[in-house]
């Protein structure tokens, strides 16, 4: 995964979309995904 991925999705939705709500569901669903994905990794070695 690129790290600079999110960071670029997030400033075009700040930039395009200033509905608050929208904004902390996309990121609680990425930090979750990232946090189960790294949890996989983990448990997988």
């Amino acid at each position: 995964m690129d790290p600079a991925t999110p960071q670029a999705l997030m400033g075009a939705i700040q930039a395009g979309v200033n509905d608050m709500d929208y904004q902390i569901a996309f990121a609680a669903t990425v930090a979750t995904a990232s946090f189960l994905f790294f949890m996989l990794i983990v448990h997988r070695i």
